[in-house]
């Protein structure tokens, strides 16, 4: 008969303890359902492990430590990062002790911390209306890019018991600079001087074009992306529809989202217009809620919003909303629209000024840099079609 290590003569409080700081920083890679997964233990603020995979091999030093280890990592926990396996030869070797089966399982993650980057296509119906659609992207630079969760949701529908009850989710709107498509041998994203993609006057071919969460997009159907929002005088309106995080279940206990409005910076007359923010971003937020309430069951549910104000990003909204009993349905959104961005600022030169949303007369929207107190003022902006309406004016 053996005697107990030393190790575990130790109380199993202390021993949690240990396995807590031996699995700080370290991340779990491994592939379930054809999709590669990373789930982080805690992440301190600052600190990168490269070799954090590797690190958790202590692991399989006996089926106790796995045992205990595994128990302690899953109390903390986070489902971070997927991708699509689209070749074996590049996927990180699991943990295993078989050679075959990781040591690993989504089934027991509690939470996830995930990004989604969005950007517009483009719809022209039948009767010649035209629209900015803002879909989920990412493909048109790596096929591996899980961008509407397709993947990882059928992994999640696969499991025989699932633990994933908390979501956290970051959204923002998909920038580059002009020419980089090209580089990319994805087509032209430049913009033009009116701050419209060059795409925006090629897509009259597309009457009622279908738009949907489909993981088999072609090149010609990244080609039809634009760099940023059309300006509101070129479309009859913006539609945001994030029914595609469905994708992710609708059994989460809580579900918080981040969005951040775009960097409107300009690359040789490139620009995403004010304008359109102006009108798009509360679309996309009120889209954004309306989807998160339906993550949590969609039959009771608490909402709150709020706003965080970053010192080197435009003004966050930050969403909660939790599952509640099915007759209770509490909060409403109080925060939406866009209250500030950043961009270069003409009359003090700043590449990043701040510029903050201000009351105003009635008709006009009005932002006054953070700094230098350069003004941009401009009438409320409206589709095409509508009446009213007109061009930015900046006050310096």
């Amino acid at each position: 008969m053996g005697t107990t290590p030393p190790f575990f003569r130790l109380s199993l409080e202390l021993r949690n303890r240990i396995y807590h700081f031996a699995l700080l920083n370290q991340r779990a890679i491994f592939t379930q359902s054809a999709v590669q997964l990373s789930v982080s233990y805690i992440q301190l603020s600052g600190v990168y492990e490269r070799q954090a995979a590797k690190n958790l091999c202590w692991l399989l030093t006996s089926r106790r430590f796995l045992e205990e280890g595994l128990e302690q990592f899953y109390q903390h926990a986070t489902l971070d990062r997927c991708s699509i396996v689209r070749d074996a030869k590049f996927v990180s070797q699991d943990l295993t002790l078989d050679g075959k089966t990781s040591v690993f399982e989504l089934g027991r993650v509690r939470a996830a911390n995930l990004s989604v980057t969005m950007g517009k296509t483009h719809v022209v119906r039948k009767d010649n209306t035209r629209y900015n659609v803002i879909v989920p992207r990412g493909k048109e630079r790596f096929d591996s890019v899980d961008e509407d969760f397709g993947a990882l949701g059928r992994a999640i529908v696969g499991l025989e018991a699932c633990g994933l009850r908390e979501l956290k989710l970051h959204v923002h709107l998909f920038r580059t600079t002009p020419g980089i498509g090209r580089l990319l041998g994805t087509g032209s994203w430049g913009g033009d001087s009116d701050g419209d993609s060059d795409e925006d006057e090629d897509d009259d071919d597309d009457e009622d074009e279908e738009y949907d969460s489909d993981d088999t997009y072609t090149e010609s159907y990244w080609n039809r992306y634009g760099t940023n929002l059309s300006k509101p005088s070129k479309v009859s309106g913006y539609i945001a529809d994030f029914s595609f995080l469905k994708n992710l279940g609708t059994s989460w206990e809580k579900v918080w989202i981040q969005y951040t409005p775009t960097y409107m910076e300009r690359y040789w007359g490139d620009e995403d217009p004010v304008a359109a923010n102006v009108l798009a971003v509360p679309i996309i937020e009120e889209s954004l809620a309306k989807t998160a309430k339906e993550l949590v069951g969609g039959k009771g549910w608490a909402l709150r919003d709020s706003l965080v104000d970053e010192s080197l990003s435009a003004t966050v909204w930050v969403l909660d909303v939790e599952r509640k009993g099915k007759a209770e349905k509490t909060g409403k959104l109080e925060h939406v629209g866009l209250h500030s961005y950043l961009a270069p600022c003409d009359k003090c030169r700043q590449r990043e000024e701040k510029f903050r949303r201000e009351p105003a007369e009635d008709g006009m929207v009005r932002f006054v840099g953070e700094d230098c107190g350069a003004v941009v003022e401009f009438e409320t902006p409206v589709f095409f079609g509508q009446e009213g309406g007109g061009s930015i004016v900046a006050e310096q």
